[in-house]
């Protein structure tokens, strides 16, 4: 799973992008240019979107266990 894809994603889904497991530490070097990149989505489609980032203690690629959310793979980034 890369964030691009998903970011490409939300351009056309309803609620934005939603549970994405990131690698913590890392995130901060592009965390903001990818909530201005939401952003701008969420003005050209004039509709409200969500993202829900959720920091993990796990190299990217890798599954984590939210209990009763299941497994989800954290997220890769290309831009690093």
């Amino acid at each position: 799973v890369y964030l691009e894809d998903l970011m490409r994603l939300a351009s056309v889904c309803v609620a934005g992008v939603d549970m994405v497991a990131v690698e913590r530490g890392w995130a901060e070097k592009w965390l903001r240019g990818y909530l201005v990149d939401l952003f701008e989505i969420s003005n050209v489609k004039r509709k409200l979107l969500g993202a829900r980032m959720l920091p993990v203690k796990a190299k990217a690629g890798s599954l984590v266990d939210f209990g009763k959310f299941g497994k989800i793979p954290v997220a890769r980034y290309r831009g690093l």
